[in-house]
């Protein structure tokens, strides 16, 4: 399978197979693929390729307008900030 193609806007695109609506590490067919808004780009195909992928995905998190309404929900529940600002 070729690789996924680059989403046009900033995001994760990950593909369920044919016929479910989720994507498991045990599905052959598994496919990814992002774009960030700093321009990093990447996709894959395959299980471990995609695992790869989606923690090369975590560490873009940063560039995320979201990242400040992470911290600040952590910091509301009293959490402390973390390295990444990725929900754990």
């Amino acid at each position: 399978m070729a690789d996924t193609p680059i989403p046009d806007e900033p995001g994760l695109v990950v593909h369920a197979p044919p016929g479910k609506q989720r994507w498991s590490t045990a599905c052959p067919s598994a496919a990814a693929a992002y774009r960030c808004l700093c321009g990093a780009t990447g996709s894959a195909s395959g299980p471990a390729k995609v695992l790869v992928l989606l923690e090369e995905w975590g560490l873009h998190i940063e560039c995320s307008p979201y990242r400040m309404v992470m911290e600040e929900v952590r910091r509301l529940h009293g959490d402390p900030p973390s390295s990444s600002s990725w929900p754990r």
